[in-house]
């Protein structure tokens, strides 16, 4: 998400660039993606919640946001269907098949904070001035990823000049810890055609 904000604030600078399945570039985006991630107590998530907040109680280090860390990473490893970003992995996968658990908890919760204005309203544009760059920039996205997959890719595609898309099978969100023999060849790929 960040890289097409730089490429919008400095397309003379970059000669490829990679978007790793951004979950929203506009505030448009980032109101459905919200709607779509926003957790539902029900009874399974509602324990797993109680419980993961307990948990996170007695993680005192190494730093201090590892209880915050330890608490993402235990909500998004559990299962259920209910789970409302149960759509991101294949079947069966999820932060076990490779992701950290220091996942940047306090970093992601910055982020969406400082895109809602003082109203609630999202307030995010990580698209202002990519048209100027026209070389073709790679969107990637994980074939099991349903909720920001191809379909959702596709339409934040639109926003560049030239875009392709790679789809990595076997793959959720987590493509470069889940399948990352094809996730590194199709960004090799990329990298080693000619800039246009």
């Amino acid at each position: 998400m960040l890289t097409s904000a730089y490429l919008g604030q400095h397309p003379e600078k970059v000669d490829h660039a990679v978007l790793a399945e951004p979950g929203f570039l506009t505030a448009e985006f980032a109101k459905k993606w919200a709607a779509a991630t926003a957790i539902h107590f029900s009874p399974g998530v509602l324990y797993h919640f109680v419980k993961t907040k307990f948990e996170a109680l007695h993680v005192t280090g190494p730093d201090d946001q590892a209880a915050d860390d330890y608490f993402a990473y235990q909500m998004n490893k559990y299962q259920g269907s209910d789970h409302p970003q149960a759509g991101y992995r294949c079947q069966g996968g999820g932060p076990e098949a490779g992701g950290s658990w220091r996942s940047g908890a306090r970093g992601a919760d910055n982020i969406v904070q400082h895109a809602v204005d003082a109203d609630g309203n999202f307030n995010v544009n990580l698209v202002d001035g990519v048209e100027g760059f026209t070389n073709k920039v790679l969107f990637i996205v994980g074939e099991c990823q349903k909720v920001i997959g191809v379909e959702w890719q596709k339409r934040q595609m639109a926003f560049f000049p030239k875009a392709a898309l790679a789809v990595i099978p076997d793959a959720g969100h987590e493509m470069f810890a889940e399948n990352p023999e094809a996730s590194i060849a199709a960004v090799r790929d990329y990298l080693d055609a000619p800039v246009r």
